[in-house]
């Protein structure tokens, strides 16, 4: 919850903001690593998919993680991830 005055709560917003138009980067290069992922992966998946970002809207990053670690080894499906880096997190924001 925004705790700025005036801010409206979730159930106050419309519908439709939370709908946007979305792209999937494959970074499952990443997979089975503990590794971060930047600003410089973003853009190369982008490019190799010939995708652009859309303005306002969301990005999905497949990294196969789940289709190879669920059911496996608890330890490494739960604790074995790649994430973004900050310069990742600041480049899609």
């Amino acid at each position: 919850m925004d705790g700025k005055p005036g801010a409206e709560a979730i159930e106050e917003l419309e519908f439709e903001w939370f709908f946007t138009d979305a792209i999937c980067l494959d970074l499952s290069q990443f997979c089975g690593t503990d590794g971060w992922m930047s600003a410089q992966d973003i853009e190369e998946a982008c490019r190799k998919a010939d995708l652009e970002v859309p303005d306002k809207g969301s990005v999905l990053i497949w990294t196969g993680h789940y289709e190879k670690f669920y059911g496996g080894d608890f330890n490494d499906w739960l604790y074995k991830y790649p994430g973004l880096n900050e310069e990742g997190v600041n480049w899609l924001a």
